[in-house]
């Protein structure tokens, strides 16, 4: 009778209720763990490389578990609790569709970056080819003086009039 007396004069001391609400406010903030040892990541990683050597059999009537233990009675045996046939055959559909999108997704991202690289190397190829241009144009003006020449009056009267007629204004 003393134990019980102490073990209650413990649990409602002071000390031991303050300590008791600081953990249960812990707790609270705290996620609850439902990986194993290995942490989630390692864990998903470890279940696509298993789930790929494994075989993809949709047919829960003949299954090995339904043969040896007799016909299931509206749930699949073997999967977990709650897991019907028509869950589970839409579960297996889903992650046909999920591996065709994956595979999809990974094409697409893999398109993408090859065109990324093309428009900049094409976008290199036409800063290189402006750049030689402007050298080109500058050493064709430096080494190759022309003299200006003379502009017939008749030519510059010409060109208003064609400009007038057609509306197209061009640079003087």
């Amino acid at each position: 009778m003393d134990d019980w007396m102490d073990f209650v004069k413990e649990k409602t001391s002071a000390k031991f209720l303050a300590k008791s609400e600081k953990f249960k406010e812990m707790k609270k903030k705290q996620l609850p763990h439902t990986c194993s040892h290995k942490g989630y990541a390692r864990l998903a990683e470890e279940m696509n490389t298993s789930h790929e050597g494994m075989s993809t059999d949709n047919n829960v009537v003949d299954d090995a578990i339904s043969k040896a233990l007799g016909p299931d009675r509206g749930y699949v045996r073997g999967y977990g609790h709650g897991v019907t046939k028509s869950k589970f055959l839409s579960m297996s559909q889903n992650d046909n569709t999920i591996t065709f999108l994956q595979e999809r997704c990974d094409r697409m991202t893999s398109e993408m970056t090859e065109l990324k690289y093309l428009i900049s190397s094409l976008l290199a190829d036409k800063a290189k080819s402006s750049e030689q241009n402007s050298n080109h144009t500058a050493n064709v003006s430096t080494s190759a003086h022309v003299p200006p020449t003379k502009v017939l009056p008749s030519i510059i009267m010409l060109r208003e009039s064609a400009c007038c007629s057609t509306g197209i204004v061009l640079e003087k």
